[in-house]
């Protein structure tokens, strides 16, 4: 029977909190009552027999009160896992790929590094040809690949739409370069029912500097991934010469 009671107030049985709290207050007070009756007799009350009641007694309101604070922080932790991830993708959020650069924007980029832009070419064809499922398929799809053509410290974010980001620490033109040509190549995506479509993307390369604000570098990489698009996508540009960046 206990067993039962403590596998109903586990966080994970889904019952609901307010049920689970009322559970416990009931399960003191009952064992509360318990304990007076069987070790505090009617004309036998006796101090140290008191003092037993009392510690037994607030036990299950520590325990309860320790349960139910691990379950406020796990909330906590599954809170702050969801704001900073796309839930869609598995990267990062936006919020929390900008956060990671330059924090609130003040004291500008963190470190030296390459920002990456991509985007999925004719995105558009695909949601209108194979519906938004399909879109959401090649979303997830890509996501994947970014995360395992980037290293353990390497930034992969999703900035909105089809639209992707990725910080490279370091000024290396030459990763950066060897990545977008990896991530251009066609990648081949399975919808649901079996059927397959092909995806390309477009990257658009500029450099970062540590303690510089952020919004010229995203310019630049977001007119270098037009550049992209206009060239017949599927390709990488940088900003300007790559060799330039890392004079």
């Amino acid at each position: 029977m206990l067993l039962r009671i403590w596998s109903f107030l586990d966080p994970r049985s889904g019952a609901p909190l307010w049920l689970r709290v009322l559970v416990l207050v009931a399960l003191i007070e009952v064992t509360h009552a318990a304990l007076s009756w069987l070790l505090m007799p009617t004309g036998r009350y006796h101090f140290g027999w008191g003092a037993v009641v009392v510690a037994l007694g607030v036990m299950p309101t520590i325990l309860a009160t320790g349960r139910l604070l691990d379950e406020l922080d796990g909330l906590r932790r599954e809170l702050g896992t969801l704001a900073a991830t796309d839930l869609l993708t598995g990267v990062a959020s936006r919020r929390r790929f900008f956060s990671a650069l330059d924090g609130e924007g003040d004291a500008g980029v963190k470190a030296d590094g390459m920002l990456v832009l991509l985007d999925v070419d004719h995105f558009k064809r695909i949601n209108d040809c194979h519906g938004h499922a399909a879109g959401d398929a090649c979303l997830r799809a890509l996501g994947e690949i970014l995360r395992r053509e980037t290293g353990a410290g390497d930034l992969v974010g999703r900035l909105g739409g089809e639209e992707f980001a990725i910080f490279l620490p370091g000024i290396d033109p030459d990763r950066a370069r060897r990545l977008g040509a990896r991530l251009t190549l066609p990648q081949e995506v399975v919808l649901a029912g079996g059927n397959t479509v092909q995806i390309t993307v477009s990257v658009g390369v500029a450099p970062l500097r540590g303690g510089a604000s952020l919004i010229e570098p995203m310019r630049l990489a977001d007119a270098a991934l037009y550049r992209a698009k206009a060239a017949g996508r599927a390709q990488v540009v940088f900003w300007d010469d790559p060799s330039d960046v890392a004079a």
